[in-house]
C-alpha cells in the first residue's frame, strides 16, 4: 500500500510544474548549466552568447526564453553549426532562404548564408520568425509552423515534432527559473498538453 501511494506521489510531483522567478543573472547561470548538460561540447564563451541572446530576444518579443531554449535543443542540440538534410542552418535550424525572408521582414541587412552560422544572428532571426507564428496560430501550430514552414496547409498540432518541442519545454519549466518580473519581463506562454 505504502509503495502504491509513494508512486503516485511521484507521478503528481512529477505532472505539476513548479516555477520560481529570478534575477537576470541566476537565469543566466541556470541556463548556461541546461545548454552545458545538452551539449558537453559547448565552449563556454559560446554558451553565454546563447544564453544572453535566447534571453534578450524571447523578451523583446515576450516569449517564454524556455520555449525558445526547448526549441533550439530539439533543432540543433545546441550545436551553431548544425546542419540538416533539409539545408537548415545553425541553432534555430532556419532555410537560408526564410532567412532572407526574415530579416528582410525585421528591416535589418542579410549577410548570406554565413549569417546562420552566427548564434546571435540566428537566435535573432530564429525568435523574430517564431514570434510571428505565435501571433497567427496557437502555441502548438505555432511549433508545427516552425517546423514545417507557415506556408504547410497540413499543420499538425499533435505531431512528433511538436510532442518533442512540448516535452522539452516542460522540462526546462521545471529546471529553469521564470525571469524576475521586477526584471525584464518575459511572459510565459501559455499551453495545454498536445
Amino acid at each position: 500500500m505504502k509503495k502504491k501511494i509513494g508512486m503516485f506521489l511521484i507521478i503528481i510531483f512529477s505532472l505539476t510544474v513548479f516555477t520560481y522567478a529570478a534575477d537576470r543573472e541566476t537565469v543566466l547561470s541556470n541556463s548556461h548549466k541546461y545548454l552545458s548538460n545538452a551539449n558537453h561540447r559547448l565552449p563556454a564563451n559560446e554558451s553565454e552568447i546563447i544564453t544572453k541572446q535566447v534571453l534578450d530576444e524571447s523578451n523583446k518579443y515576450g516569449i517564454d526564453y524556455r520555449l525558445v531554449l526547448a526549441l533550439i535543443r530539439v533543432e540543433s542540440s545546441f550545436r551553431t553549426h548544425a546542419v540538416s538534410n533539409s539545408d537548415c542552418v545553425g541553432l534555430m535550424q532556419i532555410r537560408p532562404e526564410t532567412g532572407k525572408h526574415i530579416a528582410a521582414d525585421m528591416g535589418i541587412r542579410w549577410e548570406g548564408r554565413k549569417s546562420l552560422h552566427k548564434p546571435d544572428k540566428n537566435i535573432e532571426l530564429g525568435v523574430f520568425h517564431l514570434s510571428t507564428l505565435l501571433r497567427s496560430f496557437s502555441l502548438h501550430h505555432a511549433l508545427d509552423a516552425y517546423n514545417r514552414g507557415a506556408a504547410s496547409k497540413r499543420l499538425n498540432a499533435h505531431g512528433k515534432y511538436v510532442r518533442l518541442v512540448t516535452k522539452e519545454y516542460k522540462k526546462a519549466l521545471v529546471l529553469l527559473p521564470e525571469l524576475d518580473q521586477d526584471e525584464d519581463a518575459c511572459p510565459v506562454v501559455e499551453s495545454s498538453s498536445p
